[in-house]
Order: C-alpha cells, then sequence, then structure tokens
C-alpha cells in the first residue's frame, strides 16, 4: 500500500536525521503505522462480523450510531 510505504520512507528519514528529533518523528510514524493497522483490523473484523451474524446488523449499527463525523469519515475511507 503507498501509504505504508510513505510511512516506511518517514521513518527511513527520521532515521537518517538521527539525534533526538529523528528518534522522536521514527518514534511518532511508527505508532500512526500501528494505529492505522490496527484500525484497519478492526474494521475487517466487524465487517467479517456483520457478514456472519446478519441478524444483529442493526444492533450493530445502532451501537455505533453515535460515533463523531470524524470518525465516520475516517472508517468509510479505512473501507474503500
Amino acid at each position: 500500500m503507498l501509504t505504508d510505504a510513505a510511512m516506511e520512507l518517514g521513518i527511513g528519514v527520521a532515521g537518517l536525521l538521527g539525534g533526538v528529533y529523528g528518534l522522536r518523528i521514527a518514534t511518532f510514524l511508527k505508532q500512526t503505522k500501528d494505529k492505522s493497522r490496527a484500525l484497519k483490523e478492526i474494521i475487517e473484523g466487524n465487517e467479517l462480523f456483520k457478514q456472519l451474524c446478519p441478524t444483529v446488523v442493526s444492533d450493530f449499527k445502532q451501537a455505533h450510531a453515535n460515533q463523531s463525523a470524524a470518525t465516520r469519515t475516517l472508517v468509510t475511507e479505512m473501507k474503500s
């Protein structure tokens, strides 16, 4: 994925910069990549759950009805 490649490049550049700031940037980028991967896994798990248990889809959607607009946008982007 292009995003993963860009993150890896950023981590590599931060490593080349070295020093405290390079380490901080590399740590931040790695955490961001890990969080992105975790969110993707959660979304994939939720989609699988809805496929395997179609009778609870309406309850599932109701439980997520109070998500912020930013969260909904992020999830929609991750699904595509």
